[in-house]
């Protein structure tokens, strides 16, 4: 049986989708060429569309190419290694050989099929594809390349990327790997954000879900909603600069086009005298309730709320609410499973991602967008239609500058913005931020997944590919029937009744759970305390009884059901310490992590007693 044969099995067994891909290749000779070497292995000539030929190994010694493409490896910490070119599979067979041990997830991500398939033929890797360790993404589509990354983005951020490019490839399809490249950066800046959220704020983000379950219990669902527009547009309301342009004109369509505000855009629309039909919120830091501070809405706008929004807002709120409840952690699929159903809607980047998911939701076609800059403008101005809450003024942004100065707000100093400049709805660059450009990327994607037509009727600010640009006078001579009546259906819906009698039990539950695991906590670090002083013996601790122990009491504590509902995003910051991976003879690193994990969990678990038990008494 040759390499090949031995491979494709091996392939077949445990990626057969991939396998399938591979055998329905026919060899290509004129135009990839396996040429003899003074070493043991083959090199490789690739012929481009163009006639020209790339060499993709040295035609002397093979092994010296790979030896310089695995040297900018740093060994000190574990690491995602991201092989970009297979070529013929030395590299990927190096690091598997040598390397093996200092990471625990591995990407190769390749162009050509047709190279790949004379790796399989070349190098034997029959162990490699066996290992669920090693993640494959094989070219030349790059469409479903970002749901790739974010799949592999938990050991991604547990550890350290580390690309390893097979310079040759690189050369043959350079807009291929850039674009990758980009696609990764970009998806490691938004998981770092969310992360870095979590860090800062997870217990007051703990703490809003809580607060928030009386509220939506009070609440309709998205099941209750979905599809009612039903082909009927709906307007996003966001509130950037260029909302002060045309908010004047929604006041004409607000019975017969659905209005769906962000919170930022609410008191721009109250000054108009513009009532949204809904209004979203999602931001959990006290800062967002001053988009609802000394605000007269009607009775008639639904409140959008997601579990982890500042409470005060849900819990003030006095017309219909809309519960936008999130499948990510165990509290709010807890709550789904017991109170439920409410349907669980995605959560994007931004407050206008949820109201675009929103409107999708309920069937709108087709979703027209105001106030959606998602820049800034070169002649300065705000970054925030003038009534935001949130505006900060900024002066004349010259034309390729990397940074601005973003002026003061109301409790908030002046601050210099990094800025990035992607193309605008007229035609020439704008500036943005690295946070804004994160967000157009974003909808870009989400406009390619949504069935109904998209509009962009912001009248300035960047361009997003899949949007129809028009002006809002055209978009509602064309679009809207003024004859609707979509206000009414709003009237009509009505909150269902819910038994938040079901959850008590287990509320009292897990407040006993709290209680007792106290013990627990308390054990672990005594246990800790005991090898502070011993950290010299190495990775021989970890056989000791006592350390056997202090791993029960955490395992107790991270994988009790019960304590995930009641704490699990407050304890984010300790958990999110224990994922961040490091060698087996880091002990004293291992050893801090755990302190930190029962000194986070005994300074919080009488903080969320308190407030489970608030939450539980206001049931009654």
């Amino acid at each position: 049986m040759d390499i090949f044969d031995r491979n494709l099995i091996i392939l077949e067994t445990n990626r057969p989708e991939l396998a399938a891909r591979i055998k329905s290749l026919k060899p290509h000779p004129d135009r990839y060429r396996l040429i003899p070497t003074r070493g043991v292995i083959p090199s490789l000539e690739f012929v481009d569309e163009n006639g020209k030929v790339h060499l993709f190994y040295s035609r002397y010694e093979p092994s010296r190419d790979v030896e310089r493409d695995l040297a900018s490896l740093d060994h000190s910490r574990i690491y995602t290694p991201m092989i970009a070119g297979i070529g013929l599979g030395y590299a990927l067979r190096r690091l598997w050989d040598e390397h093996r041990h200092e990471f625990f997830d591995a990407v190769a991500l390749e162009y050509d099929p047709q190279i790949f398939r004379l790796a399989m033929s070349v190098t034997r890797l029959d162990d490699i594809f066996s290992d669920p360790r090693l993640h494959i993404y094989l070219g030349p589509d790059l469409a479903h390349w970002t749901d790739f990354v974010r799949s592999r983005m938990s050991s991604i951020m547990s550890s350290h990327l580390q690309v390893l490019a097979h310079p040759p490839s690189q050369r043959c399809h350079p807009r291929f790997y850039e674009t990758a490249y980009e696609t990764t950066k970009q998806q490691i800046r938004l998981a770092s954000a969310e992360f870095d959220l979590m860090i800062r704020y997870g217990p007051r983000i703990q703490e809003n879900v809580w607060m928030n379950v009386p509220p939506a219990l009070q609440a309709l669902g998205i099941t209750d909603v979905r599809g009612m527009l039903h082909g009927r547009p709906a307007i996003v309301v966001a509130a950037g600069p260029s909302l002060d342009k045309n908010v004047h004109r929604l006041k004409e369509i607000e019975s017969s086009c659905a209005i769906i505000a962000v919170d930022t855009a609410l008191r721009t629309l109250k000054k108009h005298g513009i009532d949204p039909h809904i209004v979203v919120t999602t931001d959990p830091t006290e800062l967002n309730l001053k988009h609802f501070e000394h605000v007269d809405c009607s009775p008639d706008t639904i409140l959008a709320f997601d579990p982890e929004v500042y409470g005060v807002i849900p819990n003030r709120w006095n017309g219909r609410r809309l519960f936008l409840n999130l499948e990510k952690t165990a509290l709010t699929r807890w709550l789904e499973d017991k109170c439920g159903p409410f349907g669980f809607v995605e959560k994007g980047g931004s407050v206008g991602h949820t109201a675009f998911f929103l409107a999708r939701e309920l069937g709108a076609d087709p979703i027209v967008f105001v106030g959606l800059d998602l820049a800034f403008r070169e002649e300065g101005g705000g970054t925030h239609a003038s009534a935001s809450a949130l505006v900060r003024h900024y002066g004349r942004i010259a034309n390729g500058v990397a940074s601005a100065e973003l002026g003061p707000r109301d409790g908030s100093a002046a601050m210099r913005e990094e800025i990035v400049w992607v193309r605008g709805v007229e035609g020439r660059p704008v500036p943005t931020s690295q946070v804004m450009a994160l967000y157009i990327r974003q909808f870009c994607e989400e406009f390619k997944r949504t069935k109904a037509h998209i509009v962009d009727a912001t009248e300035g600010g960047a361009l997003l590919d899949g949007a129809e640009i028009m002006p809002l006078h055209q978009v509602m001579d064309e679009r809207i029937d003024s004859a609707e009546n979509v206000a009414e259906l709003f009237r009509r819906l009505v909150i269902p009744q819910r038994d938040g009698c079901a959850i008590r039990g287990e509320m009292q539950r897990i407040l006993t759970s709290l209680q007792t695991s106290i013990i627990k906590a308390k054990r672990g670090l005594e246990l800790h305390d005991t090898f502070v002083t011993q950290i010299s013996h190495g990775i021989a601790l970890y056989e000791q009884a006592d350390w056997l122990e202090m791993e029960s009491c955490f395992s107790h504590l991270y994988q009790s059901a019960d304590l995930k509902i009641a704490l699990e995003q407050a304890l984010f910051s300790a958990v999110y310490q224990f994922v961040q991976k490091e060698r087996p003879d880091q002990v004293g690193i291992r050893l801090r992590k755990y302190q930190l994990f029962f000194d986070s969990f005994l300074a919080l678990q009488p903080i969320f007693s308190t407030i489970i038990q608030r939450v539980f008494e206001q049931g009654r």
